[in-house]
């Protein structure tokens, strides 16, 4: 899933059955790193913007990974947990609320991944503003026409404005074809983020919006951790020293693994090592990584 544009249009009941009945004020909500919410089951829709950081999502038995742009349309009965970006702060805008009669939403998507910035992300922070003191009087009136016309776009797919994906698809694909090839080549080296988008044929700000976007860290730091997360698994399991294993993601110091591992992980590589395993498991990468890593492996990573 490279593409956040892709369209899944959906028969949308009338409209006078996506007007709520009840709206709690929208808000925003922040989360230190590695912060956790749920499980819980909801009694009423939950609208859901992530608009910085990341998040491993799980509604029912489906987990889907969260980066900014995605919206989650959680239902009645559904039961959710988060798990919040564990290396840095993570915010999204959400509101709940209710529709009676509640109409069929078998075929209602539960998570769209789009672009950061759409029309709809500008109409929900619009109606977060009219949940303070900006809608006066009218503001409930506002905000029930407000997010019935949001809701319509969420559930229609209908992002008026999104550029097509496919100059950004090609992009991606030639700098993760060129990654594969350097470690295939040459080990887990570093890549500079110049000689990745010379590899893309874009610019470096360029590139590193793409990534942001798709993987919610830029080019050099989302394959540090990538190389990174490949030593967690080494020190888990098997003989290799922790130099030997620093030398096969390619940290020639090993001083400077120790030290970045750190940095990353908030302990040392022999801590991590000697954990329970309990401990280890605390110790995760972003979600937005695994899925770079997912990609890294696959011989076509899209279609």
């Amino acid at each position: 899933m490279l593409s956040p544009v892709v369209l899944s249009p959906v028969v949308l009941p009338p409209p006078e059955l996506l007007v709520p009945s009840t709206v709690s004020p929208p808000g925003t909500a922040v989360y230190p790193a590695g912060s956790r919410i749920g499980p819980r089951l909801l009694d009423d829709f939950e609208l859901v913007l992530v608009v910085a950081g990341s998040a491993e999502l799980t509604l029912d038995d489906h987990t889907e990974l969260l980066l900014p742009g995605s919206w989650v349309l959680a239902r009645p009965g559904t039961r959710d947990s988060y798990a919040w970006d564990r290396g840095r702060l993570s915010r999204h805008l959400y509101v709940h609320f209710d529709l009676s009669p509640r109409p069929e939403v078998a075929d209602w998507p539960q998570v769209r991944h789009w672009p950061a910035e759409t029309g709809l992300a500008a109409q929900l922070r619009r109606l977060v503003w009219l949940g303070g003191d900006g809608g006066g009087a009218d503001r409930t009136t506002a905000l029930r026409l407000g997010l019935a016309a949001l809701l319509a776009g969420v559930v229609g797919g209908l992002v008026p404005g999104t550029a097509s994906p496919r100059a950004a698809n090609a992009a991606l694909v030639g700098a993760l074809a060129h990654v594969r090839g350097r470690w295939d080549a040459d080990g887990l080296v570093p890549v500079g983020r110049e000689e990745l988008a010379a590899a893309a044929a874009v610019s470096v700000a360029h590139l590193s919006r793409l990534w942001r976007t798709e993987f919610g860290l830029g080019p050099a730091r989302a394959l540090e951790l990538v190389r990174l997360a490949r030593a967690l698994v080494l020190l888990r399991g098997g003989s290799m020293g922790v130099r030997e294993i620093g030398e096969a993601i390619g940290f020639r110091d090993p001083y400077h693994f120790s030290h970045r591992f750190r940095a990353s992980f908030g302990t040392s590589p022999s801590a991590y090592r000697a954990a329970s395993p309990d401990e280890q498991r605390a110790v995760v990468v972003p979600g937005g990584v695994t899925r770079l890593e997912r990609l890294l492996a696959q011989e076509a990573p899209y279609g």
